[in-house]
């Protein structure tokens, strides 16, 4: 079992626009909860503003990941200049936009976390490195939501 996880904006959506609703799976929903009030579950302020600038009105996401900052603070990892240093590196290395991805494997690695994101590894290396590939260059593991929940015997 990891030391603890950092979701991947994509992870949040999947959670709650697309695929598995609080009203819908509530047992993973508490699970999901108790992983981040016990500290195993995070995410990064890049992620958080990311969900926050593309909420819509109403949005039951932007409000609960907001609401959970307020109680749980250390949820919400900060991209702290040493973890901007690292993401900076890799931007520059693939001339990546800026966005949250290198910066939450950067964390990932320096917390020791896992990073848990919907994405595939690319590849073809001449596009775009997904957050796998981003992750395998760092020494970062990365899986898949369904892996976290066999990870930690999640039975629905």
């Amino acid at each position: 079992m990891s030391k603890g996880y950092i979701n991947d904006t994509n992870i949040w959506i999947d959670l709650d626009w697309r695929k598995l609703p609080r009203d819908s799976f509530p047992s993973l929903w508490a699970k999901i909860e108790a992983g981040v009030s016990s500290g195993m579950i995070f995410t990064l302020d890049m992620v958080f503003d990311e969900l926050q600038a593309t909420a819509k009105k109403d949005d039951r996401l932007a409000k609960w990941i907001k609401d959970t900052r307020a109680a749980n603070p250390k949820f919400v990892l900060d991209s702290t200049s040493d973890i901007q240093t690292v993401a900076n590196g890799l931007i520059n290395k693939y001339k990546l936009k800026t966005n949250a991805d290198p910066f939450l494997v950067a964390a990932a690695k320096k917390h020791g976390l896992t990073v848990v994101t919907a994405e595939k590894l690319n590849t073809q290396l001449a596009a775009k490195p997904h957050v796998p590939n981003l992750c395998f260059e760092l020494g970062v593991p990365c899986i898949t939501l369904l892996e976290m929940i066999k990870q930690n015997n999640w039975v629905f």
